[in-house]
Formats: C-alpha cells, structure tokens, sequence
C-alpha cells in the first residue's frame, strides 16, 4: 500500500479590495460565480471590486463585520494542499486592532483577493503576528523578480 503523495504549494494573488467598506457582517467565502461576487458586492458600502476572470479566476474576501474606526483584516498567504484525489485551498490572515483609543465611526473591514482558478474548498486560518511576518516572507521569496530597467 503506497502513501499518497500531498503537496503544497504558495499561491500568488492580486488584491480586488481593501478597505474599511466590506459587508456589515462577519464572511470567510470562496465565490466562483460572477453572480456571488455580484452579491457580496451588494453588501459592501461602496459596492465594486476590480474586474475578475470567473472562468480563469476565483475570488476569495474576508470581512470581520462592523467595527470601530481602526480595526482591518488582510490576507496574508494562500496555499494550495494536493492529492491525488482532493485539493483544498488554506488561506491564511491576520486581523489588526488599533494601537490608539478608536473613534465609534463605524468600519467594515474586509479583503478580497482574486488568484488564478482552482478547484477545491476554502479554509480559512488566522495567524499570529510572527507567523504573519514568516508567510510575507515566503510570499515575498516566491514573487519573480521584475526586469532590471534599462
């Protein structure tokens, strides 16, 4: 009986939105139709994202819900687990909580990302600061580099 083979994989993502203007409630989701996106953007206080690529792309948001100026939410990394029968994205984030006394203005703090199509269910995992900074730096390691200017 061999063992099945799992891999992991760091995958990159462009940023659709964030800001203090998300739904005005708690959301960790996967949208892979146009017409769940259309959705959550209904609930959002400035209703659009950045164009996404439903047939090559999935969108990705986090949103911690109504909150004090000062609060935000940031995906740090998503990473792909592969089988031969199942894949599974992890998508790993951070919340931040203000360092100063935060005014009662209402924020919604949400992320949205965008990344390349895959199949698959979405978890979701908060992290600790320092495994923040060790996920931005693998992420930051797996960029490629630009094309030196000329």
């Amino acid at each position: 009986m061999t063992a099945a083979k799992i891999t992991f994989r760091l995958l990159p993502f462009r940023t659709l939105a964030r800001d203090a203007a998300g739904p005005g409630y708690r959301f960790e989701g996967l949208f892979q139709s146009a017409v769940e996106i259309t959705r959550y953007c209904a609930a959002c206080a400035t209703p659009q994202l950045d164009t996404v690529a439903p047939a090559r792309e999935v969108a990705i948001a986090i949103a911690r819900g109504a909150c004090p100026t000062g609060y935000g939410v940031e995906i740090i990394a998503v990473v792909e687990e592969a089988s031969d029968s199942a894949r599974q994205l992890h998508v790993y984030y951070s919340e931040s909580n203000p360092t100063r006394i935060a005014t009662s203005v209402a924020a919604y703090p949400h992320h949205v990302i965008a990344l390349a199509s895959s199949a698959g269910a979405a978890r979701f995992r908060h992290v600790s600061d320092r495994m923040r900074r060790v996920l931005e730096e693998q992420r930051w390691l797996n960029e490629p580099l630009g094309s030196p200017e000329s």
